[in-house]
Formats: C-alpha cells, sequence, structure tokens
C-alpha cells in the first residue's frame, strides 16, 4: 500500500522525525571523508546505519523495499556533510 512521503532538510546533525518511521532515501552534498549516521530516537539513540561516502560528491541513497524503520523516530549526525534531505513515511 502506498503512504505519502515526507521529507526533512537538514545542514547540520538533528532530528529527521520524531515518531515511528521509516527511511526511504537520502539526498547529500558531502565534503572530505563524509559521513551519515542515523540513531533511533534522538542523539544518544542506539545506531542503525552508518554510511561513509565519497569526498565531495552529491548523491542519493535509496532503502530497499519497505525502507528502514525507526520505532522512536530518526535522528541524523552529519560530519562533514553541508546538507542532506532525508526523504521517510
Amino acid at each position: 500500500m502506498a503512504s505519502d512521503v515526507r521529507a526533512t532538510h537538514l545542514t547540520s546533525s538533528g532530528s529527521v522525525f520524531s515518531g515511528r518511521t521509516r527511511v526511504k532515501a537520502i539526498h547529500y552534498k558531502g565534503g572530505t571523508t563524509p559521513t551519515l549516521v542515523l540513531k533511533n530516537g534522538d542523539a544518544n539513540g542506539t545506531t542503525l546505519l552508518t554510511m561513509n561516502f565519497v569526498d565531495n560528491v552529491d548523491d542519493n541513497v535509496y532503502i530497499p523495499d519497505e525502507g528502514m524503520l525507526f520505532p522512536a523516530g530518526c535522528f541524523a549526525v552529519l560530519t562533514n556533510i553541508s546538507s542532506a534531505t532525508v526523504f521517510f513515511n
């Protein structure tokens, strides 16, 4: 069943969504040794996904199937990433 997809644009670490959600895709613009970490809930939550990217790339990451579940919400930690848009539902 289809459901509405929403997006949060971040230019620094922060909350993507504060309730139960599924991350579907991420668009990012990285600098030198960029890393994106997605945590369950808040900055102190369990790390569910860590991605290291190639330097100075503007690209997309697609999560297969129904996306990745974050039961308590999703918090993104951006390291050397100037912006990230996280798509979720």
